[in-house]
Formats: C-alpha cells, sequence, structure tokens
C-alpha cells in the first residue's frame, strides 16, 4: 500500500486520499472567501471602519464655478456661457434638457487647449433644436480631463419665453392651468381661462382624471404668429398644438367677432392631450390616435361643420376609415385628417353614451393603458371588446345611411407599435433556456468525471 494511502476495513470502494481531500477544501474555501473581509470589517476597531469610509467617500476635484448663464433669443438661438476653474479641463459637453421630458440632449463645446480655467462659450440653433416657448430647461456642463476624469457643474433652470410680444397672465382658482396672452383685454383673459376650468371639469368628469402637473397655454393672436412659434414642419391649418410632455399648449385666437368659438373649439381640445398624456404616461404605450384625439374633439365646446359633413358623407359612400388604422398620427392632407378627426369623435362619443360602455368603463380604459399594455388589452380591460367590435357596434349606432363601398384609405401615419412581448413558449425562449440547460448538465458531468479520477484505489 502506497505511503499516505488508507483504506477502510470491510469495504470495497475507495476513501480520499489527502491530495484528493484538497479539491473540495479549495472549493469551500472560495466560496467563504467573500464573506471575510464582511466579518473582518465587523471585528475590527472603530477607528480603523472610520478610516476605510473616510477613504471611500473621497470625492474627485470640483470645478469652481465662475459663471454659468444661458441668454435666450427665441426663436432664434439660447448662448450658453460658462467660466471656471480649479479644474483641468480637455474637453467639454452641454448637457440640456426640457424639465418634463426624460432624455438628455449633449453638445460639444470647443476647447482650444488643455486649461484650468476653461472661458467656454456655446450657441444652441433652435431651427435645428427646437424648443418650444413657454418650455422650462435644465441644463450642466460635464468637464474631463486629460486623463478621463469627468465633473459636472450644477444644474441650473431657465425659462424660454417668447419676448417678441408684451404678455399678460392669469391662472384659475384651483392654479391647475394658467393662460398668457398679448393681444385683448382682462375680458379675454377671463374667457381664456374660464373656458380652460370648465374643460379641466368636464375631463374628470368624463374620465375621472385632471392635471397632476400644472398647464400653461400661450395663446397667440394671429395665425402666422402661431407658426413662427411652431416647428417649421407643421401643417399650416393647425390652430393649436399641444405638448402633452411639457404640459404646455402653444393655440392661436384672435380677439375678434370668432375668438369665442374659437376659444370653445381650442382650448379644450389641447388641454385634453395634456390630461390623457398625464393619465396614461409609462414607458411602453400611449392610446391609439383615435382614443386621443377622439376625446379631445368630444371635449370641445364648438365644432367644426366640415367634420360632420365628411363623416356623413363618407358614411354614405362606404368610405368610412377602420378604427384600427386611425392609431397613428393623422396626417397633413386637411381633409382626409378632417375625416379622421370626424371618426374618432364620433367614436368617443358612442362610447361614453352607449350603455353598454359609458364614462366608467371609459375611465377604466384610461387607466388600462396607464398599465402600458397593447392597444387591445386596454379596450378589452376597461371595455370588455376589441377595437374590430367597437368599430362594427359604432358603425350601426350612425344615424346615416351608409353605402357599400370600399374604406377609405388610412392617412399616413406613424403608428406605435406594440410593446413586444415573448412568450414562455416562443423558440427565442425555449431555445436559449435548452441551450443553457444542456451547458449546465455537461458542466456538470464534467466535474464528476474529474472528481472520480481523482480518487485513490
Amino acid at each position: 500500500m502506497e505511503a499516505g494511502s488508507v483504506r477502510a476495513l470491510g469495504h470495497n470502494r475507495p476513501v480520499w486520499s489527502g491530495k484528493a481531500l484538497l479539491l473540495p477544501l479549495l472549493l469551500v474555501a472560495f466560496l467563504l472567501l467573500p464573506l471575510a473581509p464582511a466579518r473582518a470589517l465587523a471585528h475590527a476597531p472603530a477607528h480603523v471602519t472610520y478610516l476605510a469610509l473616510a477613504a471611500q467617500s473621497t470625492q474627485p476635484p470640483q470645478a469652481i464655478v465662475d459663471e454659468q448663464s444661458a441668454v435666450p433669443h427665441f426663436p432664434d438661438t439660447v448662448d450658453f456661457r460658462l467660466r471656471a476653474h480649479g479644474f483641468e479641463t480637455a474637453r467639454a459637453e452641454l448637457n440640456y434638457r426640457l424639465v418634463g421630458e426624460p432624455v438628455t440632449a449633449g453638445l460639444q463645446a470647443e476647447v482650444a487647449a488643455i486649461t484650468d480655467s476653461p472661458d467656454l462659450a456655446l450657441t444652441l440653433d433652435l431651427a435645428t433644436h427646437y424648443i418650444p416657448p413657454g418650455s422650462e430647461v435644465e441644463y450642466y456642463w460635464t468637464l474631463t480631463a486629460s486623463d478621463g476624469r469627468t465633473t459636472d457643474t450644477p444644474t441650473k433652470t431657465f425659462k424660454l419665453l417668447d419676448e417678441r410680444h408684451a404678455w399678460k397672465s392669469l391662472s384659475d382658482a384651483q392654479k391647475r392651468v394658467s393662460v398668457h396672452w398679448y393681444r385683448g383685454n382682462a375680458a379675454f383673459g377671463e374667457k381664456l381661462v374660464g373656458t380652460a376650468a370648465g374643460a379641466l371639469n368636464r375631463l374628470q368628469n368624463d374620465i375621472q382624471a385632471g392635471l397632476q402637473r400644472p398647464a400653461e397655454i400661450w395663446m397667440y393672436a394671429t395665425q402666422d404668429d402661431l407658426l413662427d412659434a411652431l416647428p417649421k414642419n407643421i401643417p399650416e391649418w393647425v390652430g393649436g398644438k399641444a405638448f402633452p410632455e411639457l404640459a404646455l399648449v402653444l393655440a392661436a385666437v384672435g380677439d375678434d367677432e370668432m375668438a369665442n368659438t374659437e376659444i370653445k373649439r381650442v382650448i379644450p381640445h389641447e388641454l385634453s392631450h395634456l390630461v390623457l398624456y398625464q393619465a396614461t404616461r409609462n414607458p411602453y404605450n400611449s392610446p391609439p390616435a383615435w382614443f386621443d384625439e377622439g376625446l379631445a374633439v368630444y371635449n370641445q365646446q364648438a365644432h367644426d361643420p366640415a367634420e360632420d359633413e365628411a363623416l356623413q358623407y363618407a358614411a354614405k359612400n362606404g368610405s368610412l376609415i377602420p378604427l384600427k388604422s386611425l392609431s397613428g398620427s393623422f396626417g397633413a392632407d386637411e381633409e382626409a385628417a378632417a375625416l379622421s378627426y370626424a371618426e374618432s369623435r364620433s367614436a368617443v362619443d358612442f362610447l361614453l353614451s352607449d350603455p353598454r360602455y359609458g364614462p366608467s368603463k371609459f375611465a377604466a380604459t384610461v387607466e388600462a393603458f396607464r398599465q402600458g399594455v397593447t392597444y387591445d388589452e386596454a379596450l378589452k380591460a376597461g371595455l370588455g371588446a376589441t377595437v374590430e367590435e367597437i368599430d362594427t357596434q359604432w358603425r350601426i349606432s350612425l344615424p346615416y345611411k351608409q353605402g357599400a363601398g370600399r374604406a377609405a384609405p388610412a392617412p399616413p401615419s406613424d403608428t406605435k407599435s406594440a410593446p413586444f412581448r415573448l412568450s414562455p413558449t416562443s423558440p427565442l425562449v425555449l431555445i436559449p433556456a435548452t441551450a443553457c440547460a444542456l451547458l449546465f448538465l455537461a458542466g456538470g458531468a464534467l466535474t464528476l468525471v474529474l472528481l472520480v479520477r481523482r480518487r485513490q484505489v
């Protein structure tokens, strides 16, 4: 018998040798290794722990800011300036974000030479980096040293205003909405804020939702003034534009004989977009356009007769657009958009007034959309029906004799896709899972073989 080897009496199976015992002991020691520092720290003197924590909390050098400013010149540019010292700067980046949006944009600033006293200037072109007037903007600078170390300046905020006009302001009693205008007397402003408050009250009743973030409405006096404040790709027939993520509305209503009608049409419509956005906000999905725009038009106190005419004509000629095809943008064509708005309003009116549905189920659908589910899942959860079933029921409810022609083509859209979900039985799940299982079993078998070969017979 070899030295160092032991055979148990009365047994035919071998026992572990001294060398063979080494492998499992090393494995146990490896598994216990992460616990050693924690136990050592727990039993260490108090001053040792204090010194360790103090070392961990050491902060990298910070730049000392002498000047950090932003000077807007809407609608053209915003001039940013930074003067600082105390940090070696090789590169610099301006970071800015519109309050309410999740995305921070970054722009590189020119640093002529490495310096510990950076004096930086950067001009943001609003023609290519559009920011709506009335937006709150947060910004800070990131400075990078030649060795890769970075430091951020404090975050500052400014409000981008269209200072070409002398604005007047008024808020409702609950401070839910503020209106701004530059042409018209105090009575005109009272009409604006009163209409806004009434629209919010109706939405609270219809969908049981209100503004979580106060809204601002900036009312331009002419269509040309409004278009000059909006992005350049906006259709010329647009009379208002909501920026739901910013709780902001830009619109055009003049103080003339049409003012009363336009105020009742524009303000409730755009505020509806803000309320529905805040009530359904989630990272994955949002309600389809026919649901969103339909509620907005339904909430108006005045309507465009052309929309009713478009709906009646399409119904009689069998050219109604399926609701499912109205999930994305209504496009820039004015006639196609008029029919899309008319259908959407009519469908929402049907859902809120039909005894099979009504405001409570409509509100439940709004809440379902907040969960980030697909269109069909939200409609089934709240209304108990698919979009095809709703489409059929709505068409039957129309007071027009309907033709048997072909459905009108859907307007060009940027339809948002439903969130992508993998089924547990999908090949994209089964194949990687099976491969991982096989690799695990193969690894276990290989480990067993190696252990057996190390046994001493």
